[in-house]
């Protein structure tokens, strides 16, 4: 019989690497297993490596290109700003001011011609929303404009093929032809959630439509959310924060002073009550008492970001106990990336520290006598001994 091969074995080593160093050390990447720097610190920024092999980073002439995991640049460093390959093989940058899309050969599929980062967006259903002069519209992956520029504000297309658009300041549906398949008629519109529902918001409240437009949960809310696919939607009533099931019916009274954005792997999603974030379940139980500062969702390992009583960050289980103590300023502390470490950064976004699940630290900088900045291992030993961090 042949061999089963899992993602796991076919995983190629780059894809754990660890981007890490300082500014006036410079930036390279960190092989964790067999713990030294296969790249070294020769950048001035640098991105992982994204699906297709290639990293954007920042050489020392301040300029952004791409480098292969051998450390070759594949494509010139000529941009004032880049970011990594996303899923269609697309990457964005910006040169001489203006922004645009490379492919892996470094060829423009979307010109350079694009006032800022944020003219351009992500694609869904093998369409992006860009912006120009006439407003928002879509391109395909080819860079062609298929739905010409024209709406004030352009979302993703989500479930079904449908973008929420506005126009004239109000809001509707469009499907991937460019057509209106929901007049735009709301003051507000939020995406489609797996189960066919949209929060949409009419003469001050909100209510939801199904693909049809039609209302099928009247206005009525001051606020409300997509559906999370354990059937729920957070709604804000005069009370506080609730859920609602797909029948629009209250499951979990509203109380609560702000909710988490998803219900995590593990069913359990942050509330906030008096100030303090806890942890509820779909069926409104309290499995995790508000005692912490605010809460994030659980990763796959069953770790969540979460701050104690000053406001440094660490990480909690499922129990609600820190397994990593609050000992990081607030907005340094990442996520658990999938190979089982996180970054810890400055506010400028420079690295400090690299942990395990453990919260051991497997690389960080350690200063020595109020003076010296040194980068140890997970040993303890220097790996780069220079001082003036």
């Amino acid at each position: 019989a042949d061999e089963q091969t899992t993602p796991e074995k076919d995983r190629p080593a780059w894809k754990d690497w660890v981007v890490f160093g300082g500014e006036g050390v410079g930036i390279g990447f960190f092989d964790p297993v067999t713990d030294r720097f296969v790249i070294p610190l020769i950048f001035k920024r640098a991105f992982t490596f994204a699906d297709n092999g290639l990293a954007a980073v920042m050489l020392k002439n301040d300029k952004w290109g791409f480098i292969n995991p051998a450390g070759k640049v594949v494509i010139p460093a000529q941009f004032e700003e880049a970011y990594n390959f996303n899923e269609y093989g697309l990457a964005q940058v910006c040169i001489n001011g203006k922004w645009g899309l490379i492919d892996a050969q470094g060829k423009f599929v979307l010109p350079p011609k694009y006032h800022s980062y944020w003219s351009i967006g992500g694609f869904c259903h093998g369409l992006a929303q860009v912006e120009n002069k006439n407003g928002w519209g879509y391109c395909d992956p080819k860079g062609i404009l298929v739905i010409p520029p024209q709406f004030e504000q352009a979302e993703n297309f989500s479930t079904y093929g449908l973008a929420r658009v506005q126009k004239d300041g109000l809001w509707g549906y469009i499907n991937t032809l460019g057509k209106v398949v929901i007049a735009l008629q709301f003051e507000f519109a939020r995406d489609f959630s797996a189960n066919g529902l949209a929060p949409v918001k009419k003469d001050e409240l909100y209510g939801y439509i199904d693909a049809t437009g039609t209302l099928v949960i009247a206005p009525q809310f001051l606020d409300a959310r997509e559906f999370f696919d354990n059937g729920l939607a957070p709604v804000q009533t005069e009370d506080g924060w609730g859920y609602i099931n797909t029948q629009g019916d209250l499951v979990i009274a509203p109380q609560y002073e702000s909710v988490g954005q998803e219900f995590s792997d593990n069913g359990l999603t942050g509330v906030q009550l008096d100030g303090l974030w806890g942890y509820i379940n779909a069926q409104g139980q309290m499995i995790i008492p508000p005692h912490i500062g605010y809460g994030c969702p659980f990763g796959p390992n069953g770790f969540a970001v979460a701050s104690g009583e000053n406001g440094d960050e660490g990480f909690i289980d499922i129990s609600g106990k820190f397994v990593i103590p609050p000992q990081f300023p607030p907005g340094t502390l990442g996520s658990f990336e999938s190979n089982g470490l996180v970054a810890v950064d400055d506010h400028r976004g420079y690295p400090i520290a690299c942990m395990d699940m453990q919260g051991v630290k497997i690389l960080y900088w350690e200063l020595i006598e109020d003076k010296d900045w040194v980068m140890k291992n997970r040993h303890g030993q220097i790996i780069w001994p220079e001082t003036g961090r």
